[in-house]
């Protein structure tokens, strides 16, 4: 108990957070870090460095809380919303239509619709789209902003 508390009174300073984007071997230290880190060295000597950088960098988190972290960031609404658009999508926009297209993401009323290929993408967007966000918007019970068809592969949140 007295390590938990030693380490929450620590400061962040010796986080690695420039690159938290990344994962991976992509992940390591940012030329700031790493210039940073090489001071500390030099100062702590080749036989204590490593473990005083490790004691002042913050404790792992529990996947649990970072998974938890993960879906504070999207409203639980719109998730709802989405999988039961998902279950009903070839009853809403027909077989056809269905095998061609599949809804995406659902964000503040924009819902992102992938579509297979450039040519069903054209008839969806041009011909098709305000039947299509008509008889989505009703399913919903709510109103849709905007319907956006992409490629796939072409979107991320």
């Amino acid at each position: 108990m007295a390590d938990a508390k030693k380490s929450d009174s620590l400061p962040d300073w010796l986080s690695r957070q420039d690159r938290g984007r990344y994962t991976g071997e992509y992940r390591g230290p940012s030329p700031r870090e790493a210039r940073r880190e090489l001071a500390l060295a030099d100062w702590l000597g080749p036989e204590r460095t490593h473990d005083v950088i490790a004691s002042l960098r913050p404790p792992p988190q529990q996947v649990s809380s970072l998974v938890e972290q993960m879906m504070a960031k999207f409203p639980r609404q719109d998730i709802y919303w989405l999988e039961r658009l998902r279950e009903a999508w070839p009853q809403l926009l027909g077989e056809m239509n269905a095998r061609q297209s599949r809804p995406l993401s659902l964000q503040n009323g924009t819902l992102i619709i992938e579509v297979s290929n450039p040519t069903w993408r054209f008839v969806l967007e041009r011909q098709q789209k305000i039947k299509i966000k008509d008889i989505l918007q009703d399913f919903l019970q709510q109103e849709l902003r905007s319907l956006r068809f992409v490629a796939p592969g072409r979107f991320s949140s």
